[in-house]
């Protein structure tokens, strides 16, 4: 299928084998990949959804305001460019070079995500793995099971390590935030001019580097 459009009650179902191309879904429209589909340069407007299911390949995607991506247990997106709603990852599922410019993107427990970018206005939430994550602008939160590697954190980039949740090998530039909270532990972070780490009540970080003009604040029940 090429450069087919999907309005509100219109339904899109690709399967093994299968291709669509182009793609334009409006509000309440729906595209379900199954096992072995592929969907290129799909754009989701309004309310719109694209599922991809396991074994399925969702290339190229762009989510705007109130549309939503699912990435089901077994599905890839790769290339998703995020104006706004939300792309959801599920277990057993994975994202690759992912760019978020708005919108939130959430990984599920045992989800995976790598080669991410997030900027002003993007949220990421992570209870799965994210590696090589660079934050421009934007916001990651890790959870308890969450790990994120590798992340490069810039030009008012924060990332926040909460309970559970650990960042390993992360880069704090200038502009760039690390916060590591109660439970939460960061592990060979390398901290720049003019980044800065906060580790509050109960937050643990290990084997920090800290360069010129870096600074690393260990708060009241804090460990460094």
């Amino acid at each position: 299928a090429i450069a087919a459009s999907v309005a509100s009650g219109g339904y899109l179902e690709v399967d093994a084998g299968g291709t669509a191309t182009g793609t334009q879904v409006g509000s309440g429209g729906i595209v379900q990949l199954t096992d072995g589909g592929i969907a290129s340069g799909t754009t989701l407007t309004n309310s719109a959804t694209l599922y991809a299911g396991s074994g399925a390949t969702a290339v190229g995607t762009v989510v705007q305001d109130g549309a939503s991506l699912q990435v089901q247990q077994g599905g890839i997106a790769s290339g998703t460019v995020q104006q706004g709603g939300t792309t959801t990852v599920f277990a057993g599922a994975s994202a690759t070079d992912t760019t978020v410019n708005g919108g939130a993107l959430t990984l599920v427990e045992s989800a995976t995500a790598t080669n991410t970018v997030v900027n002003a206005d993007g949220v990421v939430s992570a209870f799965g793995t994210l590696s090589g994550v660079t934050v421009s602008g934007g916001e990651v939160d890790v959870f308890s099971g969450g790990v994120v590697s590798a992340a490069n954190l810039m030009n008012s980039g924060y990332l926040f390590v909460e309970q559970g949740g650990s960042a390993i090998a992360a880069s704090v530039a200038s502009g760039g935030y690390l916060e590591v909270d109660a439970g939460g532990k960061a592990t060979g972070t390398q901290v720049g001019s003019g980044g800065i780490v906060q580790l509050t009540d109960g937050g643990i970080a290990s084997g920090t580097t800290l360069t010129n003009s870096a600074t690393l604040y260990a708060g009241s029940g804090a460990t460094a």
